[in-house]
């Protein structure tokens, strides 16, 4: 959940490579859980999104300014209702202690 709220972050500040997004949520969330082997794999993965434009009317956009403005709208009140679920779930995490995921760097 945490990829996700972050991919979608990058996206509605204004990030027009969805593969940049994809990479910098990447690296903010799983990166430090995956060996070498599993991050070259999300290298190639992550060639397969979609054009910006083509996610936008994935998500409702008809490609218009106005239509394109809404959905970034949506993006920002869902990744910051996402992000408060994830410091929750986070929360319970450390507080059961289930929080210590080894780290492969």
């Amino acid at each position: 959940m945490e990829f996700i709220q972050v991919f979608i972050s990058e996206v509605a500040k204004g990030e027009q490579s969805l593969d940049t997004a994809a990479g910098t949520a990447y690296g903010k969330t799983l990166r430090r859980f995956h060996n070498w082997i599993v991050r070259g794999i999300f290298g190639l993965a992550v060639k397969a999104v979609p054009y910006h434009q083509d996610f936008m009317n994935l998500l409702g956009s008809d490609g218009s300014a106005q239509a394109n403005t809404a959905v970034l709208q949506d993006m920002v009140t869902f990744a910051a209702s996402l992000g408060h679920l994830v410091k929750l779930i986070g929360a319970f995490y450390v507080h059961h202690k289930l929080d210590d995921f080894p780290s492969v760097d």
